[in-house]
Formats: C-alpha cells, sequence, structure tokens
C-alpha cells in the first residue's frame, strides 16, 4: 500500500490491502466485508457465488457496474465510503482478471 499522507491505493495492491486501507477512513467494515454480506470466511458471500457462478465476461461486467454504480452516486448519497466501494470492486476486479486469465 502506498505510504503517502493521502493513503491512495498502488497499483497492484490487491482488492483486500485496497479494502482495508479505505475501510480505515469509513465506517467500520462498511467497504471490507460488511456484516450483511456474511463475512469473509462465508462461502456462500454473494461476490464469492457471483464469481463460480457467472462467465469470466459476465463476472467483470458485474464488477464494472459496481465500480460505476458507486462512482455516479457518491456525490448525493455515501461520499467517500461509496468512493472507497468503487475502489474497492475496480481493485477486485484487476486481481480478478490476473487470477482467472481468458
Amino acid at each position: 500500500m502506498n505510504a503517502n499522507a493521502t493513503n491512495t491505493p498502488e497499483h497492484g495492491d490487491s482488492a483486500e490491502q485496497v479494502a482495508t486501507s479505505t475501510a480505515s477512513r469509513t465506517a467500520p467494515d462498511a467497504v471490507n466485508n460488511p456484516a450483511h454480506y456474511g463475512g469473509v470466511g462465508n462461502p456462500f458471500e454473494v461476490i464469492k457465488v457471483m464469481e463460480a457462478w457467472l462467465t469470466r465476461e459476465e463476472f467483470i461486467g458485474a464488477m464494472k457496474f459496481n465500480v460505476h454504480k458507486y462512482n455516479a452516486r457518491a456525490l448525493k448519497k455515501n461520499g467517500a465510503e461509496d468512493y472507497a466501494k468503487a475502489a474497492w470492486y475496480a481493485a477486485y476486479l484487476a486481481d480478478f482478471v490476473k487470477r482467472v486469465p481468458q
């Protein structure tokens, strides 16, 4: 994780690193594994199930949708928390593309 004063994600940071960093600046667990999704140890956490059920292309589209959704609503709804969620989904997408080759 980038150690500069703004604590912004570095290129190559994992989704977990980004989420951990952004969660520390937002409401507890609102970005990184919110309780209403069952937690990191839950094999039925929605993102894990969607990754298993959807094709690679469908999952990429779903992650891109979430990035756009949270960025679009940030100024009208949850501000920094929504930007943090968009960053988390973007980092998760980048990690997924590395883990699941074409």
